[in-house]
């Protein structure tokens, strides 16, 4: 159970972050400002299992705002069916195939606050040992500026001339 929870969570906030990538090529920007970002996310089973909380730090910038592929890593495997984004929310529905015959069915509403985002994500994921739901409470919060080594960390490494 949890491989096919860690690989759900995942998958997951994969696809929020595609979405929110693909933010910057709608003619409107997002409200959310560059910087080290906190996110927290309380995952729960609808079978009744206590409640997981995830918690990471990212540094955001600018340029990953304004770049349509910001966080879009291992997304191939998404597809948008509905999206709709405004300056201060997001709506999208997105269907994902995952190994061994898993998909997952996500339906999203997120709420940006230029410091801060929150938001529920229901997902229901089918696996060859059956259909589990889980809701995903998420926030986020902008915590001040990147840390300047941080955002040297997500540039490409300088070649060795050495």
């Amino acid at each position: 159970m949890s491989l096919r929870f860690t690989h759900s969570a995942r998958l997951s906030l994969l696809a929020l972050f595609s979405v929110l990538g693909s933010a910057s090529t709608q003619a409107q920007s997002i409200n959310l400002n560059p910087g080290l970002w906190e996110y927290t996310n309380e995952l729960t089973f609808i079978e009744g299992s206590e409640p997981r909380v995830q918690v990471f730090e990212d540094c955001v910038t600018a340029e990953d705002l304004e770049n349509s592929g910001f966080m879009m890593q291992d997304i191939d495997a998404c597809e948008v069916v509905e999206q709709e984004i405004l300056f201060d929310r997001m709506t999208y529905v997105m269907n994902c195939l995952g190994p061994e015959g898993t998909t997952l069915a996500i339906d999203a509403r997120i709420e940006f606050d230029g410091d801060s985002a929150t938001g529920v994500i229901n997902n229901s994921v089918v696996t060859p040992l059956g259909e589990m739901d889980m809701v995903v409470n998420l926030s986020a919060k902008r915590l001040g500026d990147c840390d300047p080594e941080d955002e040297m960390s997500n540039e490409e490494p300088a070649p060795d001339n050495g």
